[in-house]
């Protein structure tokens, strides 16, 4: 029985506080000082909103989302019990930044909203993948 702490990591907050601030905050989020362990029980991203008018995104290549993963992965998080991320609908991420987002993390619940995201892209991402939303 593991009588340990239960982490998560949820940007929910961030949501109603509009892009700027949180490409503010995730700018930054790297040089957070915390510890973690090599797992965590939930990793939820807030929604991005996006301009629909805009030609490019305002988020940074590859992506958003990559940059908060990539900080988890240093920390030596390996494994994830459910992964949210509710992707920009008008500028989401590409297949290619999801599989940079998601390698080298075991993640049993995916639920990327990103429309016509591939079986292919989610196998290679996570292959052990248990459950897609």
């Amino acid at each position: 029985m593991y009588l340990g702490y239960v982490y998560f990591l949820d940007l929910q907050l961030f949501e109603h506080l509009g892009p700027q601030l949180y490409i503010s905050y995730l700018e930054k989020f790297s040089e957070t000082k915390f510890e973690c362990e090599s797992w965590f029980k939930f990793v939820r991203l807030p929604e991005l909103h996006c301009d629909p008018q805009a030609t490019e995104s305002i988020h940074k290549e590859p992506g958003d989302a990559c940059l908060i993963f990539d900080s988890l992965r240093k920390r030596g998080v390996r494994y994830i019990l459910e992964v949210t991320v509710p992707d920009c609908p008008t500028h989401p991420h590409n297949d290619e930044a999801i599989i940079q987002c998601l390698e080298g993390l075991h993640v049993r619940h995916l639920d990327w909203r990103k429309r016509d995201l591939s079986v292919a892209t989610i196998l290679q991402a996570t292959p052990e993948v248990e459950e897609v939303h």
